[in-house]
């Protein structure tokens, strides 16, 4: 009877175990015990595998049984502290560390606003025909404060390169011109190694080079709050804080009061993408602050350091793409079911931009609890 219940224990133990496989806590405990044996000698290693080929039954089960307690238990108590772990990455940090974070977000609103003022020169097609006092302030920008002195050293090899840069696209530029007039008169009016330049310049007239940076910097502009004043020191933090903001800037829903009550009204398919986004996220969160625990073994294993550092940096990239994902998400709720939020709440329903933004204003307040007399609709109605 004793063997049959060690039998029936054992396949449900193993059972147990393949389900925690794999799993960030079981990663690393076992990089633990590599660790472990790695700091070991070879006669110490013969002594302790010699241990566990000589163990009974009963006591193997017994170490299975322990070892599968500390996985789990360790693994639900780092699950508890995820969203600390996730604040602290958007830069919610303490007061000792308010000096970095100012820093961090100074750094970052000066480059965004090299890239905004970047982008107006792109739109206005003046990346050619820039005034001396605009290339002075396009020069002046991306240099920081300490390497000032440096510039002013730099600046007739700059004139210089400018001077040989614009030369040649003019002459770029009057030569693809003659091939064009000559072109209109016909394709036999260009030899062969003149239409293949004339194709060639035609090319590169498109200024593709200047379209890849447009769309790095929109992009880039996109992944922070459009006010300057909103951004964090972590660009996970301004990814997520995008996802905050944006509804406010576009309809004047306040994402963090209203999304409470616009989750109740969104389907279950989409609440099911959300919670799989806000899953991913929130792994992320355990997975980066197990990589940062993996630090310790490097005590024992000097390899462990950095296992360690990659793995955070590594999880801290997957991080980032999910936070997009999980932001696109919340804004794609707002846009296609903010008037469910409306018509549940019995909301007159705005007449056009203008008005959704101030009506979203009311409702913000209105949730608040900043109470005025409303006048409510029986029935939300279409839009």
């Amino acid at each position: 009877m004793a063997t049959t219940f060690i039998t029936s224990f054992g396949s449900k133990l193993a059972k147990s175990w393949i389900a925690n496989l794999l799993t960030p806590a079981f990663v690393f405990w076992v990089g633990g015990a590599a660790a472990w044996i790695d700091h070991l000698n070879d006669c110490q290693r013969t002594k302790w595998l010699n241990w566990l080929i000589h163990l009974s039954d009963v006591w193997t089960i017994a170490l299975l049984v322990g070892s599968l307690l500390v996985v789990v238990s360790s693994g639900v108590m780092i699950q508890r502290l995820d969203f600390p772990v996730l604040r602290f990455l958007e830069g919610y940090w303490s007061r000792w560390l308010r000096p970095l974070w100012f820093w961090l977000v100074k750094c970052q609103r000066s480059q965004l606003r090299r890239d905004r003022w970047r982008i107006a020169c792109l739109d206005k097609k003046q990346a050619e025909g820039l005034t001396s006092d605009e290339l002075e302030r396009f020069w002046s920008s991306y240099w920081p404060q300490w390497l000032r002195p440096v510039r002013s050293w730099l600046r007739p090899l700059r004139d210089r390169w400018i001077t040989r840069k614009k030369s040649k696209l003019r002459k770029l530029v009057k030569r693809y011109q003659s091939l064009a007039q000559k072109q209109a008169g016909g394709i036999t009016a260009l030899t062969a190694e003149e239409f293949d330049e004339y194709e060639s310049l035609d090319v590169w007239r498109q200024a593709t080079k200047e379209e890849e940076e447009y769309a790095r910097l929109d992009w880039r502009l996109r992944q922070a709050p459009a006010d300057f004043n909103r951004l964090m020191p972590t660009r996970l933090g301004n990814l997520l804080r995008v996802a905050e903001t944006r509804p406010s800037d576009k309809y004047g829903l306040d994402a963090v009061t209203c999304w409470s009550r616009l989750w109740l009204v969104l389907p279950e398919s989409v609440q099911k993408d959300l919670t799989e986004a806000r899953a991913e996220l929130n792994l992320g969160a355990q997975v980066w602050l197990w990589s940062l625990l993996f630090l310790i073994w490097g005590i024992l294993a000097w390899w462990a350091i950095p296992v360690g550092l990659l793995a955070a940096l590594l999880t801290y990239r997957w991080m980032l793409d999910a936070a997009a994902n999980y932001g696109e998400l919340i804004e794609a709720a707002f846009d296609i079911y903010r008037f469910e939020l409306y018509k549940s709440l019995h909301w007159p329903l705005p007449t056009d931009s203008d008005d959704e933004r101030q009506k979203g204003l009311e409702i913000t307040q209105y949730l608040l609890g900043n109470f005025r007399r409303i006048k409510f609709e029986e029935k939300g109605g279409d839009v």
